[in-house]
This record gives structure tokens, C-alpha cells and sequence, in this order.
């Protein structure tokens, strides 16, 4: 962000050199008073609007730590089950490893049996957690937000040729 409030500044530079240029061809102060509160506004406004892009991200807590977690298929019936640890890499991203079993003969439910490590984000006020990190076909999202020490939402199965299956989940920190 600070590379645009940079190139920002230097246009509204010139734009002011140009308009300064102007007020000593014409000799009016007028139009340099206007111009110079337009500057000023624009820059405050920009500022503003750098500010909240910033923020948007924060979801309110998440708790480090190790969750039990649940999936169900479309139909509501459980499909896996197991545990997964969350830890903060920096204020946005997250890391840890999961450890999920398949129940019974379930079909058809994608990477999400095993274990491996993770790594997640928060984003559009949501925490996304990618269970394959290293891999953009057979891929496993968990997309949720957190509320009460329970991370709830749907999990999606991306392959090449989009979304393979989906369906719900709910981790609570142990």
C-alpha cells in the first residue's frame, strides 16, 4: 500500500506543479486556493480508503491450538472426523497439521483423509484453511468463521475441473 500512496503523492505533485503553472500565467490566486484544498482532499480521502483495505481481513479472535474436527456430505451425515492444530505464522496467516479418518464407506469425499500439514489466511472476513497447500489440483478448503471457540463452515474439493464435491464442517478447540 505504501507504493500506491507513493505513486499518489508524486501524481498529485505534478498535478499541482501544472495547476501553480497556470495561476503565474494568469495571475489569479484564486484558482491556486481551490486547487490546493482538492490536493489536500484527495490526499486525506485516499488515506481513508488505505486504511480500511488494511483491516479487512480481521475476523475477531482465533485461538491457537488443537480442534476436533467434523464434515458432512450435503445431506448432513458425518464423513470425517479427526483433529487439526492452529497456529499464527504472523497476524494473518496460519499454519499447523491435521490428522482425519474416513467414517464408515463413504465415496467421493476428496483429500480429506490422512494427514499432512496446513496453511490458512483470513480473508474477506472468513478464515480460509487449505489442507494440500503444495497442490492446485486435489485440493481441500475449509472456508469458516470463528465463533464461541468453534470454526464453522463448508468445505470444498477443488480439482482441474472445479469444484469436485463440497459440504459442511465444525472444528471446536479442544
Amino acid at each position: 500500500m505504501p507504493k500506491l500512496l507513493l505513486i499518489f503523492v508524486k501524481e498529485a505533485i505534478k498535478a499541482f506543479e501544472k495547476l501553480n503553472y497556470r495561476i503565474i500565467r494568469q495571475r489569479s490566486s484564486h484558482i491556486g486556493i481551490r486547487g490546493l484544498i482538492f490536493v489536500v482532499f484527495l490526499a486525506i480521502m485516499f488515506s481513508f480508503i488505505s486504511c480500511n483495505k488494511e483491516s479487512e481481513g480481521l475476523v475477531g479472535p482465533i485461538p491457537s491450538g488443537i480442534y476436533s474436527y467434523t464434515s458432512y456430505d450435503t445431506s448432513g451425515t458425518a464423513i470425517v472426523k479427526g483433529r487439526f492444530t492452529l497456529n499464527y505464522k504472523d497476524s494473518l496467516q496460519i499454519i499447523g497439521e491435521w490428522h482425519f479418518e474416513k467414517i464408515g464407506n463413504t465415496q467421493n469425499i476428496g483429500p480429506q483423509v490422512g494427514s499432512g500439514k496446513l496453511i490458512g489466511n483470513v480473508k474477506q472476513h472468513r478464515i480460509w484453511i487449505e489442507l494440500n497447500p503444495l497442490f492446485r489440483d486435489n485440493n481441500f478448503l475449509l472456508i469458516g468463521t470463528m465463533e464461541n471457540n468453534k470454526y464453522i463452515g463448508v468445505w470444498k474439493w477443488i480439482s482441474f475441473s472445479g469444484i469436485t464435491n463440497h459440504g459442511t464442517f465444525e472444528a471446536e478447540k479442544n
